[in-house]
This record gives C-alpha cells, sequence and structure tokens, in this order.
C-alpha cells in the first residue's frame, strides 16, 4: 500500500515558509497588503482559502507571482480531492477517441 504523506495547509505554509521567515506577525501582513487581520488569521487557521485577489496581494509582498499562492492553493485542494475521491476515481476509466 502506497504511503500518503499528509498534505500541509496553506495556512502552515504561510506561516512556515513565509511570515515566520520575515517576522511578520497576521496584523502586519494585514496591514501590509491593505486587508483586515481576519483574513490573514481566517487563512493561518483554515478558515479561508486563498483568493485570486489574496493571490496577488501576498505575491506583491513576498515578491513571488500574482498567482504563485493561488496555484499553491489549488494544489493543495486538487491532492485533497484526489485522496478523498481515490476509490471512486479508481471506477473511471478514460474514453478512447473515435
Amino acid at each position: 500500500m502506497e504511503e500518503i504523506i499528509p498534505t500541509p495547509t496553506m495556512g502552515e505554509i504561510l506561516e512556515t515558509e513565509f511570515l515566520k521567515p520575515y517576522g511578520l506577525t497576521a496584523e502586519a501582513t494585514a496591514t501590509a497588503i491593505h486587508v483586515p487581520v481576519s483574513r490573514i488569521r481566517d487563512i493561518l487557521d483554515g478558515r479561508r482559502h486563498v483568493t485570486a485577489e489574496m493571490s496577488i496581494r501576498l505575491g506583491r509582498l513576498f515578491g513571488v507571482s500574482d498567482g504563485y499562492f493561488l496555484t499553491l492553493q489549488n494544489d493543495i485542494d486538487m491532492r485533497a480531492l484526489r485522496q478523498s475521491l481515490a476509490t471512486e476515481l479508481e471506477g473511471i476509466r478514460p474514453v478512447a477517441r473515435r
């Protein structure tokens, strides 16, 4: 059986790979990107996903592409869905092109 490595949450990645290394708090991040602190806290706590707007704002702050955080969020979501649908997906067979 294949070992499944737990997928980190967007909040874990944002905190460990960005906020902590840059010495930022949720409050300082929110102030820097002009959003309510509750948005950052909700992402950190897993209550909110990164939107296109948030990805652009965070990308500007951390010097990465506009889509960096949105792509990361989508990857996390896709991995979780593949895991939760694994049994069902095994029964889906590709069709041949005519």
